[in-house]
C-alpha cells in the first residue's frame, strides 16, 4: 500500500493547479485551514466548492479511484463510481502523507 498511495502523492493535478501534485495540495489545504482558523471556508478553500473533485479527478485518471460519467449526454462530466470510497482513499492518503516514519 505505501508504494501506491506514494505514486498517487505525486499525481499531477489539473484545472488552475498546473505544476501542483497532489501532496503540495493537501500541504496547502492544511496550511490553509492552520492559516485562516475559523475563518477557514470548507465550502471552497481554493476558489471552488467542487474543491473534493480537485483530488478525485486526477487520481481517478491516473487509476486510483474508479471514474464513471453517469449522463450519457455529458461523457466528459466525470465522477467517482463509488464516493465513499474515493472518500475514504483520500482520508488514507492524508493520513499516509503525515504519517511518522519513524512510528512502528
Amino acid at each position: 500500500m505505501a508504494e501506491e498511495y506514494g505514486r498517487a502523492l505525486g499525481v499531477g493535478l489539473e484545472g488552475g493547479f498546473e505544476g501542483w501534485t497532489v501532496r503540495r495540495y493537501l500541504r496547502e489545504l492544511l496550511s490553509a485551514v492552520w492559516s485562516d482558523g475559523e475563518g477557514f471556508s470548507g465550502k471552497g478553500p481554493f476558489g471552488n466548492s467542487d474543491w473534493d473533485y480537485d483530488l478525485y479527478l486526477p487520481l481517478g485518471r491516473a487509476g486510483f479511484i474508479e471514474l464513471e460519467a453517469p449522463n450519457p449526454l455529458y461523457p466528459d462530466q466525470l465522477v467517482p463510481r463509488d464516493e465513499r470510497a474515493a472518500h475514504v482513499f483520500v482520508s488514507d492518503l492524508i493520513l499516509f502523507a503525515l504519517r511518522d516514519p519513524d512510528a512502528p
